[in-house]
């Protein structure tokens, strides 16, 4: 396997990685953009109180959204330089370093060279907040939104058996009799 079985000096890797409350790290509103302002009962006066509102807050209409173009905008600035895609505006792809990314609201895969990795890695943890990076390897697997990919003597693999599970509790069809799962060359 290329994928960190030692042989190579700068292996493929595939990793992961959490933005840390990515909707408050989003852009601040803009001096064009209408004001916002945060109406909060005073627990202790009972009085209403009034904030002016700078950027995101989680439960905010636009959150999301706001989140989702500082972070395209982050990838595609200049000395970051990654290509968003077209058709799957979360993925991102940087062909001079050989990086693929998939972003899903505030969690990253990546996968490339591991020096190509680490490098991105550091330019993600200057201008965002990130929790530590994990590795996929033969002793760890990763948990990427319910899929879980991990890596054998025989190569890398993606379940999302456990995932399945808990859909099948939660849309109550836990009690029904499934056939025997066959396995895809």
């Amino acid at each position: 396997s290329p994928y960190g079985n030692g042989a190579d000096a700068d292996p493929e890797v595939i990793a992961q990685v959490d933005i840390a409350t990515a909707y408050t790290q989003a852009d601040y509103f803009g001096p064009d953009e209408p004001v916002r302002y945060l109406k909060v009962k005073d627990p202790v006066t009972g009085n209403m109180r009034y904030f002016w509102q700078r950027g995101n807050l989680y439960g905010s209409a636009s959150a999301g959204k706001r989140w989702e173009r500082t972070l395209a905008a982050w990838f595609t600035s200049d000395g970051i330089d990654f290509v968003q895609g077209k058709n799957e505006p979360c993925a991102f792809y940087h062909k001079a370093r050989g990086l693929h990314i998939l972003s899903y609201c505030d969690d990253l895969l990546v996968r490339g060279r591991r020096s190509q990795v680490e490098w991105f890695f550091k330019q993600l943890g200057a201008r965002f907040k990130i929790k530590a990076p994990t590795y996929l390897n033969k002793r760890n697997m990763l948990d990427h939104l319910g899929m879980v990919i991990f890596e054998n003597d025989d190569g890398i693999f993606l379940t999302m058996q456990s995932y399945i599970e808990v859909m099948l509790v939660k849309l109550g069809l836990d009690n029904v009799k499934m056939g025997r799962a066959r396995s895809v060359p």
